[in-house]
């Protein structure tokens, strides 16, 4: 059977061969992108939320939220009241749930609207009622505080660049703070240089990056992305990072663009930090018409998939960065049994 299948294939014409196999390639593609389609309707929050896990995941949403409005440059007086909200009622629905009151994430979260009170507090403005009696309901479970920003300056991200990978990548921030300050080009293609060295599949180095400069091409793009509000405007440069979709092929990769596409972006992060730059990762998941969009106002090929925006700026002398508190490693290392 092996050699009549080999015969045939030898002595059939390469165009005959592709018409042959495309409806069965198709036919993959449509079962893989169903079998994803399933277990994302059936695991992810979608639908509602119900395990700890995705109530954690929200709280962690609606605090980093606050977080990043306290460590804008200048943070609007009585800002973030809707959020304060939702986070409040939300931890209330994790403990209403029979969730842990331990949970660092609920902790974390309960810290969040302390120090956003306080924030609230300074600035003068009058803190809804809805907030007080929510938080008055929920303070007591507050265990410890935490920080929600930490104060940076230029000086200590110069310095992290000396540092041992360890240390380079702890010190590494989102930050939303940028000096008014062009960026030379060499730069930014210096970064995109050393970002060359993430890997990829089969070494095919599918990851693209546009470079936008200009504060009204910049606010035209970023008036389409969700999560720049508040300092996006200061940024001096966005970058765009791409993946093409041509150097891919079989179902089995209907998902490689994006895996080696964030692997560049990261690569392309640490590379900004290295370069003493201040960056912001800003999400591209858009619906089809934001894509649409998108793509009319930017010049991208049709085979290339959005991956991710950077926010790039020079750092001023000070400024603060989201905690962000990070998980534990038993919530994120795990043994093979």
């Amino acid at each position: 059977m092996k050699a009549v299948k080999s015969e045939l294939k030898s002595n059939c014409p390469i165009w005959l061969r592709s018409f042959l196999r495309t409806p069965f390639v198709f036919c993959k593609a449509i079962s893989g992108y169903y079998y994803d389609f399933h277990r994302y309707m059936r695991c992810s929050a979608i639908k509602g939320i119900s395990t700890q896990l995705q109530h954690e995941a929200y709280i962690t949403a609606l605090a980093h939220v606050l977080e990043k409005g306290l460590s804008m440059q200048k943070p609007r007086p009585g800002f973030g009241e809707d959020i304060a909200i939702s986070l409040l009622a939300e931890l209330d629905n994790f403990i209403l749930s029979g969730f842990p009151e331990c949970s660092e994430t609920f902790q974390s979260g309960l810290s969040t609207v302390s120090n956003y009170l306080k924030y609230r507090h300074d600035d003068g403005t009058v803190t809804s009622l809805k907030i007080i009696n929510q938080w008055t309901k929920l303070k007591h479970f507050h265990t410890g505080e935490q920080p929600s920003i930490v104060k940076k300056t230029r000086s200590d991200i110069e310095n992290s660049t000396v540092l041992s990978f360890e240390g380079f990548a702890k010190s590494r921030h989102s930050v939303r703070n940028y000096a008014p300050k062009p960026i030379d080009d060499e730069l930014i293609k210096k970064a995109v240089l050393i970002s060359q060295c993430a890997p990829s599949a089969c070494n095919r180095q599918a990851s693209r990056v546009l470079s936008i400069t200009g504060k009204d091409n910049i606010q035209s793009i970023l008036s389409l992305q969700n999560g720049n509000r508040g300092f996006g405007h200061l940024a001096d440069r966005l970058l765009l990072v791409t993946c093409d979709l041509q150097v891919f092929s079989g179902p089995n990769e209907r998902n490689q663009a994006f895996i080696d596409g964030g692997m560049f972006a990261m690569s392309l992060l640490h590379a900004l930090h290295f370069l003493k730059l201040g960056a912001c990762a800003l999400n591209c998941c858009n619906q089809p018409s934001v894509d649409r969009q998108l793509r009319k106002q930017i010049s991208v090929p049709e085979s290339e998939i959005f991956i991710l925006l950077i926010s790039v700026g020079h750092l001023p002398d000070e400024f603060y960065v989201a905690n962000s508190k990070r998980k534990s490693l038993e919530d994120v290392y795990r043994q093979a049994t």
